[in-house]
């Protein structure tokens, strides 16, 4: 959490083009509890930090899985052509919907993609 209270999630650095697995642990606050994310739906989005307030530049569905045998973990893959073009400071949300269509209050991390300065080669097309 932040000095307002907010959950921030851990900073995120690579070279765009890369694949990319993230896992993400879900807990109650304040107590730290394992929260059971079975029957839950989530989500992870990334916009730009100059474009806050647009649309996101990925969007993907995330996983539950299981961990330590609890479903409190959250899984996500970015493939090489989700960050390829993308270079430059950036935040990412991770929004998780229950079984009753309900949301929880998202929490945000700051991403930072480094240019990949050989492009083609990663796109397969050198």
């Amino acid at each position: 959490m932040n000095e307002r209270g907010a959950r921030v999630l851990p900073e995120i650095e690579f070279v765009g083009g890369g694949a990319q697995e993230y896992l993400f642990h879900s807990y109650f606050s304040p107590n730290g509890r394992p929260f059971d994310l079975e029957g839950c739906t989530a989500s992870f989005a990334v916009t730009s930090v100059l474009n806050r307030y647009g649309e996101p530049v990925i969007s993907k569905a995330m996983t539950v899985v299981e961990g330590d045998g609890q479903t409190n973990l959250l899984r996500v893959v970015l493939e090489p052509e989700d960050t390829v073009g993308l270079a430059g400071k950036y935040l990412y949300q991770i929004t998780v919907r229950g079984e009753d269509g309900k949301t929880d209050p998202p929490a945000q991390g700051e991403m930072v993609i480094h240019n990949n300065i050989d492009k083609r080669f990663v796109m397969g097309r050198a």
